[in-house]
């Protein structure tokens, strides 16, 4: 069985991409209140419908119940107390199992040329069972961009093969909810005078809950999605290669929700002293997950390691419990490709796709 995951994961390697598979309370993972994506491929049409909760195969079995007062059920839990979204490369792989790429990077959450913010969004609905996911009602909860090292918050999670934190906020009504994580990736989103191709990928999914023993009625911005964000919204086209104000990144969307008892920043993970701003083909991060550089042969059968992240209210587990095995016969959706397209080529000096081989961006020549 490892074998076959391994060689599941080598193919995986030439992608990257990622989706939520587990919706964790407390520690505790439970897949069927997600609504599980047909796709790991990213969404690059902000109008899209598919930009609320991703391309899925139906809705959720049931609603993952957050509560404020009692914790008697293993998928409950006290409002503002710790959550968190389980992101895999590979939904049958849990990423501290997930083969390192080229023996020493760790991509089980993402690929290593994937660097962006995440956010967390809410709607709070009549049934989450049967709700429809696009259109009014969104509010962010949480957002996670640059740390103070300019490390992005993909980064944090892929080194610490960690699931991306959230809150249950204290001060919304009780009731029905969708959960929105969101994942923005800028690896093609430079911008078109520096030969970017100024393309956001954006990776969503959405969980089903139920909250109770919570009150309020928070002035919050609430948007539409889609609809939210334009292809020249603040932190939509930027250059994370070369750009010289690396370090002042605007999170993309609506402010997040205050005074929500717990929100709480990405995971405590160490990040390097300073962000890598390359201006060469060969320091960039070795190949970009599908989007038109080559990737390295990996090592399958060399794991990565699983970062410590220090205990906190609203610190997420790391991967290093999970005992899911491969896909086959759990009833996980089928994927589509995650091949490149047949041209990708922009943001940066690197080696592109176009057509049936690989050939150096005439605009960086």
């Amino acid at each position: 069985m490892k074998s076959i995951i391994a060689a599941f994961a080598m193919i995986g390697l030439a992608s990257a991409h990622n989706r939520v598979t587990h919706f964790h309370i407390n520690g505790v993972p439970n897949s069927d209140c997600v609504r599980q994506g047909t796709t790991v491929n990213p969404i690059t049409d902000v109008g899209s419908s598919d930009m609320a909760c991703n391309t899925v195969q139906g809705n959720g079995k049931t609603k993952c119940v957050v509560k404020g007062e009692s914790k008697s059920s293993p998928i409950v839990v006290e409002g503002g107390d710790s959550i968190a979204f389980e992101w895999r490369s590979d939904p049958g792989i849990p990423p501290a199992e997930y083969p390192l790429k080229g023996g020493t990077i760790p991509v089980g959450v993402t690929d290593d040329s994937h660097k962006g913010p995440c956010t967390i969004y809410m709607k709070k609905v009549d049934d989450a069972l049967t709700a429809s996911a696009p259109g009014d009602g969104w509010f962010k909860v949480t957002e996670d961009g640059l740390d103070s090292a300019g490390t992005f918050c993909t980064d944090r999670l892929r080194k610490a093969n960690a699931p991306q934190p959230g809150v249950v906020p204290k001060n919304i009504p009780p009731g029905d909810y969708l959960y929105r994580a969101e994942i923005l990736t800028l690896n093609n989103a430079g911008p078109a005078n520096m030969g970017g191709a100024e393309e956001q990928q954006f990776y969503v999914s959405c969980v089903q809950v139920t909250v109770e023993g919570t009150s309020g009625n928070p002035d919050v911005e609430k948007v539409s999605i889609p609809g939210y964000l334009t292809k020249s919204s603040p932190g939509m086209v930027f250059d994370i290669w070369n750009s010289e104000t690396y370090s002042n990144y605007p999170i993309p969307g609506p402010k997040p929700l205050t005074d929500n008892a717990g929100s709480s920043p990405g995971p405590a993970v160490s990040s390097p002293a300073t962000p890598v701003k390359s201006t060469t083909a060969s320091a960039q991060p070795t190949g970009n997950g599908g989007d038109g550089e080559p990737v390295p042969t990996p090592t399958p059968t060399t794991k990565p390691s699983v970062t410590a992240i220090p205990t906190g209210a609203n610190q997420p587990t790391t991967f290093s419990t999970l005992t899911t095995t491969a896909s086959q016969g759990t009833g996980e959706p089928p994927l589509e490709s995650a091949a490149p397209s047949s041209a990708s080529c922009s943001g940066r000096r690197h080696e592109c796709r176009g057509g049936s081989r690989w050939s150096k961006s005439s605009k960086w020549d």
